[in-house]
């Protein structure tokens, strides 16, 4: 009888094939490297960021500094009855350069605004009705207003520029706009000549005008540029033996020339009509005037040779062409 030998086969199942630890082995190995070579790699990225400084207010790095803000309070008036269509109001430090700060517009003239500004009292300055949009670049000092002007022939006599300015106390402060623009309202007009001859087809207007004027200036309206004479403007009747008031009105730029001459040139209202079928024109100097002057003129028509004229400042209205 043939015996099987068991022994073997206990053996074979005591050890199992030994060729499976050696395939398992060299996967985990190559999982362990991945993980140990990125590690390496991630860790100076984490060192850089957790070393990195964030610069401080005090070390002038990108952080803005803090600044203390305010609220200012401005109040706005008009000295004439000319509309406001359009507000341009430039905020500026009173310390310093005097940079600009802010800059607003409106479309109508406010009663008051209330503003967010830095701490500090701040200079301010408005334009009303301006024919273009100021720039915050050519105005970004308080000195530049200086230069800051408009020409006479862009003037709208329905809505011309006005100005102000001011100094804010305790965070307020009150604008009142100025006209640039004056006026000259032919208040009567009669004849003094015998038998009373028609002095026909009568006309006025401006010479010498001032054309140029800078928006901020207060006083001191001596004009360097001119214009030859402005438009005519018809009388409406012919004048005859009843004294008229026309009411015409002319407009101009200030001009504060004392007199005609060697660097001074004044601006002078001439008046053109008809007496017995021939041309006759008179011509007289205005008075020295400032910004938003009213002035008024009598003229009496003696013949073809003579005119007389009064023309003197409107007192009801007074002098509003300070700033």
């Amino acid at each position: 009888m043939t015996m099987k030998d068991f022994r073997t086969q206990k053996s074979r199942q005591l050890n199992p094939n030994r060729s499976q630890p050696t395939d398992i082995l060299p996967v985990r190995r190559n999982i362990f490297l991945t993980l140990l070579l990125s590690l390496l790699v991630l860790l100076p990225a984490f060192f850089s960021i957790s070393c990195k400084k964030l610069p401080s207010p005090s070390s002038g790095g990108e952080e803005a500094a803090v600044v203390d803000s305010t609220l200012t309070v401005l109040k706005f008036g008009s000295a004439c009855e000319y509309p406001v269509k359009s507000l341009q109001v430039l905020v500026y430090k009173s310390e310093g350069t005097r940079s600009l700060e802010k800059m607003m517009t409106f479309e109508e003239l406010p009663d008051s605004v209330e503003i967010m500004t830095t701490a500090g009292e701040k200079l301010v300055a408005a334009v009303a009705n301006s024919s273009r949009a100021l720039s915050p670049v050519a105005l970004d000092r308080y000195d530049s207003l200086k230069g800051l002007g408009y020409d006479f022939s862009d003037e709208d006599t329905a809505l011309p520029v006005m100005s102000g300015q001011c100094a804010t106390v305790r965070n307020n402060g009150e604008i009142t706009l100025f006209p640039l623009l004056c006026e000259v309202e032919i208040s009567s007009i009669s004849n003094s000549m015998e038998n009373y001859e028609l002095a026909e087809s009568p006309r006025v207007r401006l010479v010498n005008l001032n054309s140029y004027a800078a928006v901020m200036q207060e006083d001191g309206f001596v004009p360097t540029e001119f214009m030859d004479y402005g438009e005519w403007q018809e009388l409406p009747f012919d004048i005859g033996m009843f004294t008229q008031e026309p009411g015409t009105t002319l407009y101009c730029y200030p001009n504060e020339t004392d007199h005609s001459g060697i660097g001074g040139i004044r601006t002078s209202l001439e008046l053109e009509c008809t007496i017995l079928g021939e041309p006759c024109t008179f011509t007289a100097e205005l008075p020295a005037f400032g910004r938003g002057t009213k002035l008024l003129a009598d003229i009496t028509i003696g013949g073809p040779d003579s005119c007389r004229f009064k023309i003197y400042e409107d007192k009801a209205q007074g002098n509003q062409g300070r700033l």
